[in-house]
């Protein structure tokens, strides 16, 4: 089995009573960032960010590979809405979100799945990805990549990428039904499971995710990983797998900033 990304450098911030990570690789002055923890729960993006964040737009995740576009308060194209409070909204059903509009923070929720957040400081555009199994098998990361391209004309070669905590392959035992469309659908498929002799294996769901995008143009030393497995961590993270139970979720989001 490949060995796991590289670990990086993360720093633990403290906001407003709210804890979260970001990663030294994603800091730009072009955007604002964070990878949620079981101290983030119940924040709103004005929490982290006061007087910065305009809405926090989310989609209702379903494991697939749909991607909305959000494009503002009253254009068709970000779909339906569904009003929280005013300030939080939902916008259909998917597992990924992209936008070119500042104030805006997008953001996916996780308990195990791997959060990804992509930058591009250059056309001035990021997105915000939810990738369990089943949606990286839909190669949903690289699908990411190529709407900033569509929609923004981005180079992959200038994104900033960073995946969050997530379970990694010290915990994500997986059965065939897993492994086999990993395999069958990436060359690369056997280097990121380690299989045992009770027909199961053990899944690197984040090199999984970091080869695809790799693939998809993004070089290597742009992905930066926190090198944190949700699953390991109990005191940090929520873990579907680890507590048999939807206990809760951590989000995960990215934002331009204004006049960046």
């Amino acid at each position: 089995m490949a060995t796991r990304t590289q670990m990086q450098r993360y720093h633990w911030v403290q906001n407003n009573g709210r804890g979260f990570i970001q990663l030294p690789g994603l800091n730009h002055a072009t955007a604002f960032h964070f990878f949620g923890t079981r101290l983030l729960a119940g924040a709103e993006g004005s929490d982290l960010e006061p007087g910065r964040v305009e809405r926090s737009i989310r989609t209702r995740q379903i494991h697939g590979d749909r991607i909305h576009r959000v494009t503002g308060a009253a254009d068709p194209e970000s779909g339906p809405r569904e009003e929280r409070g005013g300030f939080s909204q939902e916008i259909g059903e998917g597992d990924g979100l992209t936008t070119d509009r500042s104030g805006i923070l997008i953001n996916v929720s996780t308990a195990d799945c791997v959060p990804v957040l992509l930058l591009d400081p250059v056309r001035k555009a990021v997105s915000a990805v939810h990738a369990g199994w089943r949606g990286t098998v839909l190669n949903i990361s690289a699908k990411a990549v190529e709407s900033m391209r569509f929609y923004y004309g981005s180079d992959p070669r200038n994104l900033l990428v960073g995946i969050g905590p997530s379970i990694g392959p010290c915990c994500y035992e997986v059965s065939s039904d897993v492994w086999e469309q990993v395999e069958g659908g990436y060359f690369y498929g056997r280097e990121v499971l380690l299989h045992e002799k009770n027909g199961k294996a053990m899944l690197d769901l984040v090199q999984l995710n970091r080869m695809q995008l790799i693939e998809a143009g993004v070089p290597s030393d742009r992905i930066a990983f926190s090198g944190l497995c949700t699953s390991c961590f109990p005191s940090l993270f929520y873990s579907f797998r680890r507590d048999q139970r939807r206990v809760g979720n951590m989000a995960s989001g990215i934002m331009l900033n204004a006049n960046s």
